[in-house]
């Protein structure tokens, strides 16, 4: 047996490294990791939240997983003095420990050891799936990631990722230190699709979250004009095909084009017909056959015009592409777009969040940073959604950084150097209790 799995077991069943929720079934770690002193491997189920979603095969169930960095000296609840938390969503094509292999355990112990920041729990959250993102959207078919990562439900065993933190790990919240204290002393935070949710949550849920920052994220979908974001980028993936989308290759050959089938499963997923006998969630008894049940139905989606089913083993991947391919546009509609498609989107816009949650900035510290080497587009997706805040006179922070000569900063590669920005900034808008 590899030797690093040897190790992994033996921890596990001689500490408490490990967290599993109680009463909750199988709460096992499907994927083994090297754990550390300073590294908890956090294994949560979410059974309305994620009961529904479409990569139910991939996700490993209705459990998002996470990993938790904790500080130098740290101690269980009632043994030590709690502490704040920031929350770190993964950015595209990567997983949870995307962090850990950026550097943050060692650049937040030398900061906690040098004062530069308050000693803090980083919980460091999986946001892959099958196309590399589930860009922590809320619908039922892709999964409510929203609701159970950002809510408070004060059901630890049953309830969201922040309810399961506060009750497993030492933190200051609401319920052992009094109204207003969790939120003074908890962050979200997330680089290009993490920093998607990590707004997109603090939005939704501002209540329980006094700061947020987001990394080149796609945080303007259409752009200041309603022609930049997401549609500059459609054309490129339609003229880079060599074939109708409904006979597209949904490999990772074209990072791009998986970045917006990625997306697709979340913000226009098609949810009306997937049957599964081990599935639960259906109305068996419906003249028509069994039919997949939701809370609301708001997701239900005829159309078939742009409808994608990939075809392979995993057939619960279904959705609908909010562009016309080649041969359908014959050159009428210069950007591709699809209207009925590209307004589902366009309701996921966190302008449209914010217009329905009026005022969840006013009181929240906000962080932009992204650079021009950003992938995606997301530099000019940072920049347009930080014009549309100071035309709403939100008050934020933007700033801008660099690779090196001969070395652009393109992807995630120097996160390294941004991760002491982004935890500075964080540690400062915590208001620790007297």
């Amino acid at each position: 047996m590899n030797r690093h799995i040897l190790v992994f077991l033996s921890l596990f069943f001689m500490t408490t490294i490990f967290f599993a929720c109680s009463n909750r079934g199988d709460n096992i770690v499907y994927n083994y990791y090297e754990s550390s002193p300073g590294a908890y491997v956090i294994d949560h189920e979410y059974d309305e939240e994620m009961g529904f979603s479409m990569f139910e095969e991939i996700s490993l169930f209705r459990k998002i997983r996470c990993q938790a960095y904790v500080p130098p000296g740290y101690k269980h609840p009632n043994e030590g003095s709690p502490y704040p938390v920031l929350y770190l969503l993964s950015p595209f094509g990567e997983t949870e420990m995307f962090f850990f292999s950026h550097g943050l355990q060692q650049v937040a112990d030398q900061m906690i050891a040098s004062g530069e920041i308050k000693p803090m729990i980083i919980v460091c959250v999986n946001g892959y799936t099958g196309y590399g993102g589930s860009f922590f959207g809320n619908s039922w078919a892709g999964g409510k990631y929203v609701d159970a990562i950002g809510s408070i439900q004060n059901e630890p065993a049953t309830g969201s990722m922040i309810d399961y933190i506060d009750f497993a790990m030492n933190t200051i919240s609401d319920t052992r230190f009094g109204a207003g204290k969790g939120r003074a002393n908890r962050a979200i935070s997330g680089i290009d699709m993490g920093g998607y949710g990590a707004m997109r949550i603090a939005i939704r849920y501002s209540e329980n979250f006094g700061s947020v920052s987001a990394i080149s994220a796609p945080l303007d979908f259409d752009g200041a004009t309603g022609n930049g974001g997401f549609v500059e980028l459609f054309s490129q993936v339609v003229e880079n095909m060599d074939t109708t989308y409904d006979a597209l290759d949904t490999s990772y050959s074209d990072p791009l084009r998986t970045m917006i089938f990625a997306a697709a499963t979340t913000f226009s997923p098609h949810d009306t017909d997937y049957i599964n006998p081990t599935f639960y969630g259906y109305d068996w008894n419906n003249p028509q056959g069994p039919q997949l049940w939701h809370a609301d139905d708001t997701l239900r989606i005829t159309d078939t015009l742009t409808y994608f089913e990939p075809f392979g083993p995993i057939s619960s991947m279904k959705y609908h592409l909010p562009f016309y391919d080649d041969t359908t546009v014959a050159g009428v509609n210069e950007d591709y777009t699809y209207q009925p498609i590209w307004s589902l989107w366009l309701d996921n816009n966190i302008e449209s969040i914010l217009t329905d949650y009026p005022g969840a900035l006013d009181t929240t510290d906000i962080l932009l940073m992204t650079t021009a080497d950003a992938d995606f587009n997301f530099y000019q997706q940072t920049l347009d959604f930080s014009q549309y805040l100071t035309g709403l006179s939100i008050e934020h922070n933007l700033d801008t950084y660099s690779g090196y000569d001969g070395y652009p900063a393109t992807g995630e590669r120097f996160f390294y150097d941004i991760l002491r920005d982004i935890l500075k900034f964080h540690s400062d808008s915590f208001e620790l209790l007297d």
